[in-house]
């Protein structure tokens, strides 16, 4: 005798084979060609037939009906009996199909079969999703539209409005994907600026999108004067569908480069140097005081001539760097305009005086300089009393010139000779060896 399954697929092959045309009765004799009106009710007899054949064997056999899940997720159908044959329960559910009971899936993932499209007796299935945000369903292939839970349902298409169809249910979870975002490296800015907007590359986009997934921007550590700062994720997000790696980076704030030029000044020689003047581009002027600490320095030397000035000792603010310019600093020769004679001097008859060796002169521009003299003491008679003026060469150091031809004076007294006080003169002897007829004694 004929299992159920046998009966039942005879019964389908019968429907089908009248649809073409063909009449096979119940027990499969061939009775010819017949209407499409007879056939399309003896379809319908036969449907009739085949549940309650069904019900009436079910009671009759005593058997209960019993399923199962298998690994692979498929509903297994048997009921309890001598050959364990599956009953007309397996009609309401998909047979052999590999339909996991629980599923895993990333975003991102590409587009995925279901399961067979028919199921081992050769019925149509058909698949629905409970949350169809999640997975959208075209035939037996679903396709991942977000992250998150839903319920997915195979059933027989055909029974799909019978209201004991035993679908067969999936627990799909769909896991966000990753989405890397990386700081670029090397972003910097210069001291005093604004922060730029921080580039990210990203890396793990999925489904053709773009970057306007992401919101957000990163955020750097606080700090402004330079030094290097961490970039981190701030509120930079990329949604439910996407879980965010990010790799951070650091930003470098930047010395200002401030430029410093020296002004070109100059000086007579033998005067102070005077100060050095620097002009600034690149800040205000009424923060250089804040910033600047210092002063400019030149090259060593006194002779007239040009000397670099020099950065020195100018040192300005950890957060700017000096661009410094150089200049010259000239050093004139000074011109002597007067020499201011030394005080009147007296000296005994045939004493020479001690003169001064140095005298002060005046320079064309108003300094007072302390000058040795070379005095023409040959030009002096000590054994001639009276007031006499002495002359004085001047040595000039170089850078002091003489265009007058000055000279300096001394003036000095030449007091009379003392008269004799040890002399002794003889009244009675006298023997003067002259031709002269006037003698002088005493």
């Amino acid at each position: 005798m004929k299992n159920e399954f046998e009966i039942i697929s005879t019964l389908r092959e019968d429907i089908l084979i009248f649809e073409r045309g063909v009449f096979i009765n119940f027990f499969g004799i061939y009775s010819g060609r017949v209407s499409s009106t007879f056939a399309l009710f003896y379809r319908y007899s036969l449907i009739r037939v085949l549940l309650v054949f069904g019900i009436l064997f079910s009671a009759g056999s005593n058997l209960s009906a019993q399923s199962k899940l298998d690994k692979s997720g498929s509903l297994i159908v048997y009921k309890n009996g001598k050959n364990n044959s599956p009953g007309l329960e397996a009609a309401k559910i998909p047979s052999g199909l590999s339909f996991p009971s629980d599923l895993e899936k990333v975003y991102g993932d590409s587009e995925y079969e279901l399961g067979q499209e028919f199921d081992t007796n050769g019925m149509l299935i058909k698949y629905s999703a409970e949350d169809t945000s999640i997975l959208q369903i075209n035939g037996n292939w679903g396709m991942i539209l977000k992250s998150g839970e839903t319920k997915v349902y195979a059933e027989i298409a055909e029974l799909q409005d019978v209201s004991n169809s035993i679908p067969l249910t999936q627990n799909l979870k769909v896991y966000p994907g990753t989405l890397k975002l990386t700081v670029l490296p090397d972003q910097k800015k210069v001291f005093g600026d604004l922060d730029p907007d921080f580039s990210v590359e990203i890396s793990g986009l999925v489904y053709g999108q773009g970057s306007e997934i992401v919101s957000g921007s990163p955020i750097r550590e606080q700090g402004e004067n330079v030094g290097s700062y961490r970039i981190n994720q701030g509120n930079l997000d990329a949604g439910e569908n996407y879980q965010v790696e990010f790799i951070g980076s650091d930003f470098q704030i930047l010395e200002r480069e401030l430029t410093v030029e020296a002004q070109p000044t100059w000086k007579y020689f033998g005067a102070d140097d005077p100060q050095f003047m620097y002009m600034v581009k690149g800040i205000d002027s009424d923060e250089l005081g804040q910033i600047f600490t210092g002063q400019l320095s030149r090259q060593d030397g006194e002779h007239p001539g040009e000397y670099l000035i020099e950065v020195g000792e100018l040192k300005v603010d950890s957060n700017y760097k000096i661009a410094f310019q150089e200049a010259i600093f000239e050093i004139k020769a000074a011109e002597l305009s007067a020499i201011f004679d030394p005080n009147e001097l007296e000296t005994a008859w045939s004493i020479m005086p001690e003169l001064p060796s140095h005298i002060e002169a005046l320079t064309l521009d108003g300094q007072i300089l302390d000058l040795p003299v070379s005095w023409q003491k040959s030009e002096l008679n000590l054994f001639e009393k009276g007031t006499f003026f002495i002359s004085g060469l001047l040595e000039l150091p170089i850078g002091l010139v003489n265009p007058l031809l000055l000279v300096a004076n001394q003036k000095l007294t030449i007091l009379p000779k003392p008269r004799p006080e040890d002399l002794l003169l003889s009244l009675t002897k006298f023997e003067p060896v002259t031709t002269k007829s006037l003698i002088l004694v005493g």
